[in-house]
């Protein structure tokens, strides 16, 4: 990144705050260069964008996830929910300014694109996967949805993965690549039940605090204590409550279907779901007897 970038915003004084104003508005300088020269090509009208994070900020470095709890390397919605967009002239005229607020994983534009360029369902499928009686690749098609073609959100359920019952030192939920210890399993599931969008959450859970409008300046730094969900978990309504701050797992575990939802989530065990996401994406899968 240019120093002149970084001097455009001198005024801040946090210097690592700084420096992650300068690398969006390089960014974002670069994007518009792109577009720029699409539309000098001719070829802006038939040209889909899609932006997307690909996870939350790092709050303990100079990020700001307000309101939402947690950042980076968690599973609190300050380290999953991300923004993201699609812009160019391929994008039809009636879903340009609008919002979506359904569910999608980042893995969906594989599907989505490939929808987006025309090639067929059946493309995307992996022979060998599934001879070997492996799960079909997980990437929805939003393409129907997006484009507004489909009303209906095609997304309904997301498995959320974690290190923390897969060996980590730790036993808190880290980042499952490079030296950490152990696979990723799923340790939490987002579902859109009977018109509401339910948080199951396993396990212990690190950077459980949300920040202020104004951090990350040197006095506003809350302490980050590691939350700890346990085996029966955290269950919370994201639609009412996106900061997560209101554990219903009581609530629901007294219901009469006992938990995993109970009166919360009626006809549908989270619990039960969540168990059978692990099985068949457990590591243990691709291993020989």
């Amino acid at each position: 990144m240019p120093e002149a970038d970084e001097e455009v915003f001198a005024f801040i004084d946090y210097q690592p705050r700084r420096v992650y104003h300068a690398m969006v508005a390089h960014m974002d300088s670069k994007i518009g260069e792109m577009v720029s020269l699409l539309r000098h090509q001719g070829m802006y009208d038939t040209t889909l964008i899609a932006f997307s994070a690909d996870n939350g900020g790092p709050i303990e470095q100079a990020a700001n996830n307000y309101p939402l709890r947690g950042g980076k390397h968690t599973n609190w919605e300050g380290g999953i929910r991300v923004n993201a967009f699609l812009s160019g002239g391929y994008l039809p005229a009636t879903q340009r300014g609008t919002v979506s607020t359904s569910l999608m994983a980042l893995w969906d534009w594989y599907a989505t694109l490939a929808s987006a360029a025309g090639l067929p369902a059946d493309a995307l499928i992996d022979h060998r996967a599934a001879a070997a009686g492996l799960p079909p690749i997980d990437s929805v098609d939003q393409w129907p949805h997006l484009s507004g073609q489909v009303a209906a959100p095609p997304r309904l359920e997301l498995p959320l993965g974690s290190c923390a019952a897969a060996g980590a030192s730790t036993n808190a939920d880290i980042f499952c690549q490079g030296s950490a210890p152990g696979p990723t399993v799923v340790e939490g599931l987002i579902a859109h039940i009977n018109g509401t969008t339910w948080k199951l959450l396993l396990g212990r859970i690190t950077r459980n605090c949300t920040t202020t409008s104004v951090f990350p300046e040197a006095d506003q730094r809350p302490p980050c204590p590691t939350g700890d969900c346990g085996e029966d978990g955290c269950l919370f309504n994201l639609d009412a409550d996106e900061t997560e701050s209101v554990d219903l797992r009581p609530a629901a575990a007294s219901g009469a279907s006992g938990g995993g939802g109970g009166d919360l989530t009626p006809g549908v065990d989270l619990g039960e779901v969540l168990e059978e996401l692990r099985r068949w994406t457990s590591p243990e899968r691709a291993r020989p007897p």
